[in-house]
């Protein structure tokens, strides 16, 4: 069973791992807000929620729900490393994460910047 607290280093480093996210974003991708200043396109991440799932002996299993934001100033390379993204994450494992599935998706424009989440759920 996942340690849903930690799901986000998990997936910090498989997006760290990446070959195409690096040719993307370089090393930019961090935790909840990228630091003051960061100038291009980056890729943030934060953990949303946490589901129990029980059963009369107990908590059977836990899933964590992670947001993954992407920011840039052009739209269409918003779209690219946003399906970087789902690329690099979506699918079964083995050990401690079983599978990784999108589960929404939704995009604004602030500050003359696109910004794509996907939302996403770690067994």
């Amino acid at each position: 069973m996942i340690n849903p607290f930690s799901a986000t280093t998990e997936i910090r480093s498989l997006l760290i791992a990446d070959d195409t996210l690096k040719s993307l974003v370089g090393g930019k991708i961090y935790p909840i807000v990228a630091p003051e200043q960061t100038e291009g396109d980056f890729i943030f991440y934060q953990r949303d929620g946490i589901k129990e799932s029980e059963t009369k002996m107990g908590t059977s299993d836990m899933t964590a729900i992670v947001n993954i934001g992407v920011i840039s100033e052009s739209y269409e390379r918003s779209q690219q490393i946003s399906m970087a993204i789902y690329q690099c994450l979506e699918g079964n494992y083995s050990g401690d994460i079983r599978e990784i599935r999108l589960q929404d998706s939704t995009e604004d424009l602030v500050d003359k910047k696109y910004i794509q989440i996907l939302q996403f759920t770690i067994k």
